[in-house]
Protein backbone atom coordinates (compact mmCIF):
# COMPACT_ATOMS: atom_id res chain seq x y z
CA UNK A 1 0.00 0.00 0.00
CA UNK A 2 2.31 2.30 0.86
CA UNK A 3 4.71 1.99 -2.52
CA UNK A 4 1.27 2.57 -4.47
CA UNK A 5 0.74 5.90 -2.22
CA UNK A 6 4.60 6.51 -2.95
CA UNK A 7 4.08 6.07 -6.51
CA UNK A 8 1.07 8.41 -6.95
CA UNK A 9 2.80 11.20 -4.85
CA UNK A 10 5.02 13.74 -6.23
CA UNK A 11 7.75 14.80 -4.00
CA UNK A 12 7.86 17.75 -3.45
CA UNK A 13 11.18 19.87 -3.39
CA UNK A 14 11.29 20.10 0.51
CA UNK A 15 10.71 16.53 0.59
CA UNK A 16 13.97 15.60 -1.90
CA UNK A 17 16.00 17.66 0.20
CA UNK A 18 14.88 16.32 3.49
CA UNK A 19 15.63 13.09 1.99
CA UNK A 20 19.23 14.05 -0.07
CA UNK A 21 20.33 15.52 3.45
CA UNK A 22 19.09 11.76 5.33
CA UNK A 23 21.29 10.37 1.96
CA UNK A 24 24.47 12.86 2.42
CA UNK A 25 25.76 11.42 6.17
CA UNK A 26 25.83 8.74 7.99
CA UNK A 27 24.23 10.38 10.63
CA UNK A 28 21.19 10.23 13.09
CA UNK A 29 19.96 13.40 12.53
CA UNK A 30 17.12 14.74 15.00
CA UNK A 31 14.59 17.09 13.67
CA UNK A 32 16.15 20.23 14.90
CA UNK A 33 19.57 18.99 13.17
CA UNK A 34 17.40 18.80 9.95
CA UNK A 35 15.36 22.21 10.79
CA UNK A 36 18.77 23.68 11.11
CA UNK A 37 20.50 22.43 7.97
CA UNK A 38 17.84 22.69 5.45
CA UNK A 39 16.77 26.08 6.92
CA UNK A 40 13.10 25.03 7.51
CA UNK A 41 10.68 25.30 10.58
CA UNK A 42 11.00 21.98 12.87
CA UNK A 43 7.11 22.20 12.29
CA UNK A 44 7.71 21.24 8.48
CA UNK A 45 10.55 18.89 8.93
CA UNK A 46 7.88 16.79 11.59
CA UNK A 47 5.20 17.00 8.48
CA UNK A 48 7.61 15.86 5.40
CA UNK A 49 8.73 13.50 7.89
CA UNK A 50 5.38 11.84 8.97
CA UNK A 51 4.56 12.01 5.05
CA UNK A 52 7.81 10.58 4.10
CA UNK A 53 6.96 7.79 6.41
CA UNK A 54 3.30 6.67 4.95
CA UNK A 55 4.49 6.99 1.61
CA UNK A 56 7.26 4.48 2.14
CA UNK A 57 10.68 6.57 1.52
CA UNK A 58 11.78 6.49 5.13
CA UNK A 59 11.61 4.36 8.12
CA UNK A 60 10.93 5.95 12.02
CA UNK A 61 12.32 3.98 14.50
CA UNK A 62 13.11 4.20 18.03
CA UNK A 63 16.42 4.33 19.43
CA UNK A 64 14.91 5.13 23.03
CA UNK A 65 12.21 7.19 24.88
CA UNK A 66 13.15 10.49 23.48
CA UNK A 67 14.66 9.83 20.34
CA UNK A 68 14.09 8.63 16.91
CA UNK A 69 16.25 7.59 13.98
CA UNK A 70 14.99 7.98 10.28
CA UNK A 71 16.26 5.80 8.07
CA UNK A 72 16.00 5.65 4.13
CA UNK A 73 14.37 2.87 2.64
CA UNK A 74 14.74 1.53 -0.99
CA UNK A 75 12.47 3.84 -2.12
CA UNK A 76 13.73 6.33 -0.29
CA UNK A 77 17.37 6.14 -1.93
CA UNK A 78 15.84 5.29 -5.51
CA UNK A 79 14.44 8.57 -5.31
CA UNK A 80 17.61 10.63 -3.62
CA UNK A 81 19.48 8.61 -7.25
CA UNK A 82 16.83 10.12 -9.60
CA UNK A 83 17.27 13.69 -7.92
CA UNK A 84 21.00 13.35 -8.53
CA UNK A 85 20.77 12.12 -11.74
CA UNK A 86 18.61 14.78 -13.17
CA UNK A 87 20.76 17.69 -11.68
CA UNK A 88 23.50 15.46 -13.63
CA UNK A 89 21.78 15.39 -16.43
CA UNK A 90 20.86 19.01 -16.50
CA UNK A 91 24.52 19.92 -16.29
CA UNK A 92 25.63 18.20 -19.31
CA UNK A 93 23.04 19.48 -21.03
CA UNK A 94 23.93 22.91 -20.11
CA UNK A 95 27.29 21.99 -20.47
CA UNK A 96 26.65 21.10 -24.10
CA UNK A 97 24.45 24.39 -24.95
CA UNK A 98 27.18 26.42 -23.77
CA UNK A 99 29.83 24.56 -25.67
CA UNK A 100 27.53 24.79 -29.01
CA UNK A 101 27.35 28.92 -28.08
CA UNK A 102 31.01 29.35 -28.01
CA UNK A 103 32.04 27.23 -31.10
CA UNK A 104 29.50 29.55 -32.77
CA UNK A 105 30.84 32.51 -31.61
CA UNK A 106 33.93 31.36 -32.41
CA UNK A 107 33.11 30.16 -36.38
CA UNK A 108 31.16 33.67 -36.58
CA UNK A 109 34.34 35.68 -35.54
CA UNK A 110 36.47 33.31 -38.50
CA UNK A 111 33.65 34.65 -40.85
CA UNK A 112 33.76 37.58 -40.35
CA UNK A 113 37.62 38.19 -40.79
CA UNK A 114 39.53 37.05 -37.44
CA UNK A 115 42.22 35.42 -37.74
CA UNK A 116 44.47 36.32 -33.74
CA UNK A 117 42.11 36.38 -30.64
CA UNK A 118 43.25 36.06 -27.41
CA UNK A 119 40.17 35.14 -24.67
CA UNK A 120 39.32 36.91 -21.41
CA UNK A 121 37.24 35.47 -18.81
CA UNK A 122 37.19 36.06 -14.67
CA UNK A 123 35.16 32.53 -13.97
CA UNK A 124 37.10 29.71 -13.79
CA UNK A 125 34.55 27.58 -14.83
CA UNK A 126 33.88 29.49 -17.69
CA UNK A 127 37.35 29.55 -18.62
CA UNK A 128 37.98 25.88 -18.93
CA UNK A 129 35.26 25.49 -21.15
CA UNK A 130 36.20 28.16 -23.44
CA UNK A 131 39.90 26.36 -23.33
CA UNK A 132 38.17 23.09 -24.46
CA UNK A 133 36.20 24.82 -26.82
CA UNK A 134 39.40 26.56 -28.29
CA UNK A 135 41.03 23.43 -28.53
CA UNK A 136 38.44 22.10 -31.14
CA UNK A 137 37.86 25.34 -32.61
CA UNK A 138 41.88 25.97 -33.72
CA UNK A 139 42.02 23.02 -35.51
CA UNK A 140 39.03 23.44 -36.85
CA UNK A 141 39.18 27.27 -38.21
CA UNK A 142 42.64 28.56 -38.16
CA UNK A 143 42.02 31.02 -35.66
CA UNK A 144 45.26 31.33 -33.40
CA UNK A 145 44.68 32.05 -29.26
CA UNK A 146 47.17 34.24 -27.86
CA UNK A 147 47.72 33.51 -24.11
CA UNK A 148 48.13 37.01 -23.61
CA UNK A 149 47.00 40.43 -24.35
CA UNK A 150 49.17 41.90 -27.27
CA UNK A 151 49.49 44.78 -29.08
CA UNK A 152 46.87 44.84 -32.02
CA UNK A 153 45.31 41.71 -31.37
CA UNK A 154 41.57 41.86 -30.52
CA UNK A 155 40.21 40.29 -27.44
CA UNK A 156 36.83 38.20 -26.71
CA UNK A 157 35.76 39.17 -23.09
CA UNK A 158 33.70 36.33 -21.36
CA UNK A 159 31.74 38.37 -18.97
CA UNK A 160 29.76 34.96 -17.72
CA UNK A 161 26.56 33.48 -18.20
CA UNK A 162 22.70 33.71 -17.05
CA UNK A 163 20.60 30.40 -16.43
CA UNK A 164 17.26 31.16 -18.07
CA UNK A 165 14.28 28.86 -18.65
CA UNK A 166 15.46 27.98 -22.35
CA UNK A 167 19.29 27.28 -21.32
CA UNK A 168 22.08 29.43 -20.30
CA UNK A 169 23.25 32.35 -22.47
CA UNK A 170 26.68 33.66 -22.52
CA UNK A 171 28.15 37.21 -22.16
CA UNK A 172 30.76 37.50 -24.95
CA UNK A 173 32.04 40.18 -26.92
CA UNK A 174 35.40 41.35 -29.01
CA UNK A 175 37.16 44.36 -27.58
CA UNK A 176 39.69 46.19 -30.50
CA UNK A 177 43.08 46.61 -29.24
CA UNK A 178 44.59 50.29 -29.93
CA UNK A 179 47.29 51.15 -31.21
CA UNK A 180 49.66 51.30 -27.54
CA UNK A 181 47.87 47.43 -26.72
CA UNK A 182 45.14 49.21 -24.57
CA UNK A 183 41.15 47.91 -24.59
CA UNK A 184 38.98 50.26 -26.92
Amino acid sequence: MSQQLAVQDKLLPSEVTVLETLASKDVQWTQRELAHHTGYSIGLINTILKKLSRTGYIKIANVNKRRLQYLLTPQGFVATSKTACKYILRIFRDYRCLYEQVSIFFKDLYEEGYRDLHVSCDDVELCELIQVVIKDVNVASGITFHPAEAKGIPVVRLKGAAVTKAGPILDMAVQSQSYEGGVQ
